[in-house]
């Protein structure tokens, strides 16, 4: 009986949040993350191409399409898909350009796949979005589509767009607990803050580029050099980490030259 009122609960969480994302989505009032190049460029260079990749709470889609369109195989999955049609930064008129991208309507806790159906999993600013009393069966839930590795960026504060809609505001130490708990698979699992997704694709890209980090982040943070060097650091996806994380990065390589 206890197992039959857990399923009838998380069913009737079901049934409310896709009421609620359906209609958010359809007025256009609940955008994905502004990053979702990023995503999509850090996914592709932490995975290897014969990879099949899920995208959880994929949202209008951006990164799904995009990865797919890099040459990875990637589905996404959404408690409401009408993300789909409604708005997508990259166009509609993209979409013919884009091979084997599926999308799926699901709850992250009841997801339709195979075990071991993916090799790498991810999601970016989704999980925080779960009513508390879901999170352990959809980490569950995750582990068990996941084959070799899984991804998860949260965000620790309040949304400042819907107000409420982030329902599980947790610190990220909480969020490593819970993922580590109930790793029973030994899966690699990384479970990370903002600061820290962007100054680890920060990293990819200066291996890329083979600049520096001390190089580059003294032509980025430092308040006494405005302008960036000359060179390769000066590209335009390195700026905008520089816009968007400046402080994270700051505290985490204070003290470098």
């Amino acid at each position: 009986m206890k197992g039959q009122n857990t399923f009838d609960g998380l069913n009737l969480i079901a049934i409310n949040e896709k009421e609620l994302y359906d209609g958010l989505y359809a007025r256009r009032c609940c955008d994905t993350t502004g990053y979702w190049r990023e995503i999509a460029e850090f996914m592709v260079a932490t995975s290897k191409r014969s990879d099949e990749l899920l995208d959880i709470g994929c949202g209008h889609g951006d990164s799904t399409k995009l990865i797919c369109s890099l040459g990875h195989k990637c589905t996404g999955v959404d408690i409401s898909l009408i993300a789909l049609t409604s708005k997508c930064e990259l166009g509609h008129e993209y979409d013919k350009y884009i091979p084997d991208c599926n999308f799926t309507e699901a709850p992250i806790w009841d997801m339709p796949f195979a075990d071991d159906q993916f090799d790498y999993t991810f999601s970016f600013d989704v999980m925080e979005h779960l009513v508390t009393e879901t999170v352990v069966a959809s980490i569950k839930e995750i582990y068990r589509i996941t084959r070799t590795k899984t991804y998860h960026c949260i965000s620790e504060i309040p949304s400042t767009v819907n107000k409420g809609i982030h329902k599980t505001v947790k610190p990220i130490t909480w969020w490593r607990n819970c993922f580590d708990q109930a790793n029973t698979k030994g899966i690699e699992a990384a479970v990370c803050t903002h600061d820290e997704f962007l100054a680890a694709n920060l990293m990819l890209k200066l291996a890329k580029y083979k600049r520096s980090p001390s190089h580059t982040l003294r032509c980025y943070i430092n308040p006494t050099q405005p302008k960036p060097c000359s060179g390769e650091c000066r590209g335009a996806s390195l700026h905008w980490y520089w816009k968007s994380c400046g402080y994270g990065l700051k505290q985490q390589y204070r003290g470098q030259p």
